[in-house]
Protein backbone atom coordinates (compact mmCIF):
# COMPACT_ATOMS: atom_id res chain seq x y z
CA UNK A 1 0.00 0.00 0.00
CA UNK A 2 1.51 3.07 -0.89
CA UNK A 3 1.91 6.19 1.67
CA UNK A 4 1.63 9.81 1.83
CA UNK A 5 -0.33 10.21 -1.91
CA UNK A 6 -1.44 13.94 -2.07
CA UNK A 7 -5.16 12.85 -3.03
CA UNK A 8 -5.94 9.25 -2.23
CA UNK A 9 -9.46 8.27 -3.13
CA UNK A 10 -12.03 6.32 -0.72
CA UNK A 11 -14.45 4.20 -1.65
CA UNK A 12 -16.54 5.21 -4.85
CA UNK A 13 -14.03 7.31 -6.37
CA UNK A 14 -14.84 10.91 -4.66
CA UNK A 15 -11.27 12.28 -4.04
CA UNK A 16 -11.34 12.16 0.08
CA UNK A 17 -9.70 15.52 -0.12
CA UNK A 18 -12.79 17.31 -0.84
CA UNK A 19 -14.40 15.81 2.30
CA UNK A 20 -11.50 16.92 5.08
CA UNK A 21 -12.58 18.00 8.28
CA UNK A 22 -16.01 15.38 8.46
CA UNK A 23 -15.06 13.15 10.84
CA UNK A 24 -12.36 12.27 12.91
CA UNK A 25 -11.20 9.23 14.63
CA UNK A 26 -12.18 8.27 17.75
CA UNK A 27 -9.90 8.36 20.67
CA UNK A 28 -9.33 5.50 23.66
CA UNK A 29 -9.67 1.96 22.61
CA UNK A 30 -11.51 2.75 19.27
CA UNK A 31 -9.49 4.80 18.00
CA UNK A 32 -6.02 2.28 18.55
CA UNK A 33 -8.23 -0.25 16.86
CA UNK A 34 -9.03 1.72 13.31
CA UNK A 35 -5.33 2.77 13.50
CA UNK A 36 -3.88 -0.48 13.87
CA UNK A 37 -6.10 -2.27 11.43
CA UNK A 38 -5.39 0.38 8.85
CA UNK A 39 -1.82 -0.81 9.24
CA UNK A 40 -1.05 3.37 9.15
CA UNK A 41 0.05 5.89 11.53
CA UNK A 42 -2.03 8.25 12.46
CA UNK A 43 -1.47 12.02 14.22
CA UNK A 44 -2.13 12.18 17.82
CA UNK A 45 -4.34 15.04 17.28
CA UNK A 46 -6.91 12.01 15.62
CA UNK A 47 -7.79 11.38 19.27
CA UNK A 48 -10.81 13.33 19.07
CA UNK A 49 -14.52 12.17 18.68
CA UNK A 50 -15.77 11.64 15.47
CA UNK A 51 -18.18 14.43 14.06
CA UNK A 52 -21.66 12.35 12.87
CA UNK A 53 -23.87 15.87 12.83
CA UNK A 54 -26.72 15.57 15.13
CA UNK A 55 -28.39 12.67 16.91
CA UNK A 56 -25.47 10.05 16.13
CA UNK A 57 -26.82 7.43 18.85
CA UNK A 58 -29.40 6.50 16.32
CA UNK A 59 -27.92 7.15 13.04
CA UNK A 60 -26.17 3.76 11.93
CA UNK A 61 -22.61 4.62 10.67
CA UNK A 62 -19.47 2.33 9.93
CA UNK A 63 -15.70 3.04 8.71
CA UNK A 64 -14.07 1.28 6.01
CA UNK A 65 -10.87 1.25 4.35
CA UNK A 66 -9.86 1.20 0.58
CA UNK A 67 -10.73 -2.47 0.41
CA UNK A 68 -14.50 -2.13 2.12
CA UNK A 69 -13.28 -3.75 5.17
CA UNK A 70 -15.11 -2.46 7.84
CA UNK A 71 -13.37 -1.73 11.00
CA UNK A 72 -15.74 0.29 12.84
CA UNK A 73 -19.08 0.39 13.37
CA UNK A 74 -21.85 1.96 16.06
CA UNK A 75 -24.38 0.24 17.99
CA UNK A 76 -27.19 2.04 15.72
CA UNK A 77 -25.79 0.00 12.48
CA UNK A 78 -25.46 -3.14 14.84
CA UNK A 79 -28.77 -3.35 15.81
CA UNK A 80 -30.33 -2.08 13.05
CA UNK A 81 -28.40 -3.59 9.93
CA UNK A 82 -26.86 -5.40 11.90
CA UNK A 83 -24.88 -8.86 9.76
CA UNK A 84 -27.32 -9.50 7.59
CA UNK A 85 -27.42 -7.16 5.11
CA UNK A 86 -28.72 -8.75 2.33
CA UNK A 87 -32.09 -10.15 3.54
CA UNK A 88 -32.59 -6.31 4.46
CA UNK A 89 -32.26 -5.46 1.08
CA UNK A 90 -35.40 -5.71 -1.47
CA UNK A 91 -33.41 -4.23 -4.21
CA UNK A 92 -30.15 -6.64 -3.32
CA UNK A 93 -29.71 -7.15 -7.34
CA UNK A 94 -29.15 -3.42 -8.03
CA UNK A 95 -26.81 -2.97 -4.52
CA UNK A 96 -24.78 -6.05 -5.50
CA UNK A 97 -24.30 -4.71 -9.32
CA UNK A 98 -23.85 -1.12 -7.21
CA UNK A 99 -21.05 -2.31 -5.17
CA UNK A 100 -19.06 -4.90 -7.72
CA UNK A 101 -18.96 -1.42 -9.71
CA UNK A 102 -17.64 0.42 -6.23
CA UNK A 103 -15.10 -2.23 -5.60
CA UNK A 104 -13.69 -2.53 -9.68
CA UNK A 105 -13.32 1.46 -9.80
CA UNK A 106 -11.44 1.46 -6.44
CA UNK A 107 -9.30 -1.80 -7.33
CA UNK A 108 -7.76 0.75 -9.38
CA UNK A 109 -6.01 2.86 -7.19
CA UNK A 110 -5.29 -0.33 -4.76
CA UNK A 111 -2.99 -2.10 -7.19
CA UNK A 112 -0.50 -2.53 -4.62
CA UNK A 113 -2.38 -3.18 -2.12
CA UNK A 114 -2.31 -7.25 -1.46
CA UNK A 115 -5.48 -7.07 0.56
CA UNK A 116 -7.60 -5.65 -2.16
CA UNK A 117 -6.35 -8.60 -4.76
CA UNK A 118 -7.04 -11.20 -2.37
CA UNK A 119 -10.21 -9.95 -1.48
CA UNK A 120 -10.93 -10.28 -5.62
CA UNK A 121 -9.90 -13.44 -6.09
CA UNK A 122 -11.68 -14.76 -3.06
CA UNK A 123 -14.91 -13.06 -4.38
CA UNK A 124 -14.69 -14.49 -7.57
CA UNK A 125 -13.77 -18.03 -6.39
CA UNK A 126 -16.09 -18.49 -3.78
CA UNK A 127 -19.09 -16.53 -5.44
CA UNK A 128 -20.34 -17.05 -9.15
CA UNK A 129 -22.79 -13.94 -8.97
CA UNK A 130 -20.12 -11.55 -8.16
CA UNK A 131 -17.52 -13.35 -10.51
CA UNK A 132 -20.10 -12.44 -13.18
CA UNK A 133 -20.52 -9.09 -12.04
CA UNK A 134 -16.81 -8.72 -11.84
CA UNK A 135 -16.58 -9.84 -15.46
CA UNK A 136 -19.10 -7.20 -16.76
CA UNK A 137 -16.29 -4.82 -15.90
CA UNK A 138 -18.86 -2.00 -14.63
CA UNK A 139 -17.36 0.79 -12.88
CA UNK A 140 -19.24 3.51 -11.07
CA UNK A 141 -18.60 6.42 -8.31
CA UNK A 142 -20.30 6.48 -4.90
CA UNK A 143 -22.90 8.76 -4.97
CA UNK A 144 -24.77 9.90 -2.09
CA UNK A 145 -28.57 8.14 -2.31
CA UNK A 146 -31.17 6.77 -0.39
CA UNK A 147 -31.13 2.82 1.16
CA UNK A 148 -34.76 0.82 1.28
CA UNK A 149 -34.67 -2.00 3.98
CA UNK A 150 -37.07 -4.17 4.68
CA UNK A 151 -36.77 -4.66 9.00
CA UNK A 152 -38.65 -8.07 10.01
CA UNK A 153 -39.25 -6.02 13.79
CA UNK A 154 -39.78 -2.30 12.18
CA UNK A 155 -40.96 -2.61 8.85
CA UNK A 156 -39.79 -0.53 5.72
CA UNK A 157 -37.19 1.93 6.30
CA UNK A 158 -35.86 4.49 4.29
CA UNK A 159 -32.52 6.51 4.97
CA UNK A 160 -30.42 8.66 2.87
CA UNK A 161 -26.39 7.52 3.55
CA UNK A 162 -23.12 9.30 2.77
CA UNK A 163 -19.65 8.81 2.77
CA UNK A 164 -17.20 11.35 4.97
CA UNK A 165 -13.78 11.10 4.95
CA UNK A 166 -11.57 11.13 8.36
CA UNK A 167 -9.42 14.39 8.50
CA UNK A 168 -6.20 12.86 10.13
CA UNK A 169 -7.30 9.43 8.10
CA UNK A 170 -8.36 10.42 4.68
CA UNK A 171 -7.96 6.38 3.75
CA UNK A 172 -10.50 5.53 5.47
CA UNK A 173 -13.98 6.48 5.02
CA UNK A 174 -17.51 6.73 7.48
CA UNK A 175 -20.75 5.22 5.70
CA UNK A 176 -23.37 7.39 7.71
CA UNK A 177 -27.15 6.65 7.03
CA UNK A 178 -29.25 9.50 8.07
CA UNK A 179 -33.43 8.95 8.94
CA UNK A 180 -35.43 12.33 7.99
CA UNK A 181 -35.70 13.83 11.01
CA UNK A 182 -39.64 13.70 12.63
CA UNK A 183 -39.91 10.78 9.18
CA UNK A 184 -41.62 7.41 10.14
CA UNK A 185 -38.13 6.05 9.48
CA UNK A 186 -36.77 7.60 11.69
CA UNK A 187 -39.07 6.85 14.39
CA UNK A 188 -38.73 3.26 13.41
CA UNK A 189 -34.66 3.46 13.47
CA UNK A 190 -34.75 5.12 17.23
CA UNK A 191 -37.36 2.29 17.87
CA UNK A 192 -35.00 -0.33 17.56
CA UNK A 193 -31.71 1.43 18.38
CA UNK A 194 -33.74 2.44 22.04
CA UNK A 195 -35.22 -1.09 22.74
CA UNK A 196 -32.95 -3.09 25.74
CA UNK A 197 -29.81 -5.02 24.63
Amino acid sequence: MRRGRARRRGPGGSSTSSWTGCGRLPSGRGGERLRRHAGRAVPPSAGRRTGVPGHADVQPAFVIDPCFDVLARNRAQEVVLGPGIRALLPEWEAEAEWRAGLLRQQAAYELDNPRCRELIDELTTTSPHFARLWEAHEVVEFRSSVRRYRHPRAGDIEVPFVRLAVREAPWLSLICHFPEPGSESARRVRGLVTLPE
